[in-house]
C-alpha cells in the first residue's frame, strides 16, 4: 500500500516536471578561435587584413597566441603574437595585421594558442595549431578559406580519371 501511495504521488510530479533527457550534443569547448582574412586574401603584391577572434567561456589567465606566416607572406604592419589575460564573453580580436603576399603559391597560415595551467588554478587546456587557413595568391587574386582553396569540395583531393588504352 505505501508503495501504490508512494507510486501515485511520484507520478504526478514526473507528469509537471519531466523526466531527465539525455542529449547528442558534445560539451562546448573552453574556447573557440578564428583565424581570416574579412576583407579577402591579397593578390600578388597587394596587402590584406589578418585577424585572430577567440571567444572564451571561462576566464583564461596568461593565454598566448602566435601567428605564423609562410615564406609567400609577410608582415606589413600590426602583430603576429599576443600574451594576456582574457575574460569570458564576447568576441575578443587580439591579433590584427596588415600582410602582403610576396610570392604566388598554395600557402599555409597557421596560428598556435597556449595557456599557462599554473595560471588557470591547476586546469591544463593542451596547446594547438588551430586554426588554420589555407590560401591560394595567384597574380591578379587570391582565394582562402578553413580547407585548401586547391582541393574540390571541401578538402577532398580531386579524383584523376585515367584513360585506358
Amino acid at each position: 500500500m505505501k508503495q501504490l501511495m508512494l507510486i501515485l504521488l511520484v507520478m504526478p510530479m514526473l507528469i509537471v516536471v519531466g523526466c531527465p533527457q539525455q542529449t547528442d550534443q558534445a560539451p562546448s569547448p573552453p574556447i573557440t578561435v578564428n583565424l581570416s582574412f574579412p576583407d579577402g586574401a591579397p593578390p600578388l603584391n597587394q596587402e590584406a587584413e589578418l585577424i585572430f577572434i577567440i571567444k572564451p567561456r571561462c576566464i583564461l589567465k596568461n593565454m598566448s597566441i602566435e601567428v605564423r606566416l609562410p615564406e609567400g607572406f609577410e608582415l606589413v604592419s600590426g602583430n603576429l603574437s599576443w600574451v594576456g589575460d582574457i575574460s569570458s564573453g564576447d568576441d575578443l580580436e587580439v591579433i590584427r595585421s596588415t600582410v602582403r603576399a610576396v610570392e604566388t603559391g598554395n600557402w599555409t597560415i597557421e596560428s598556435r594558442w597556449a595557456i599557462n595551467p599554473e595560471k588557470q588554478g591547476g586546469i591544463s587546456l593542451v596547446p594547438g595549431w588551430h586554426p588554420e587557413i589555407y590560401v591560394s595568391v595567384f597574380e591578379d587574386s587570391a582565394e582562402w578559406g578553413e580547407y585548401p582553396p586547391w582541393y574540390e569540395g571541401g578538402g577532398h583531393p580531386v579524383p584523376i580519371e585515367v584513360e585506358e588504352s
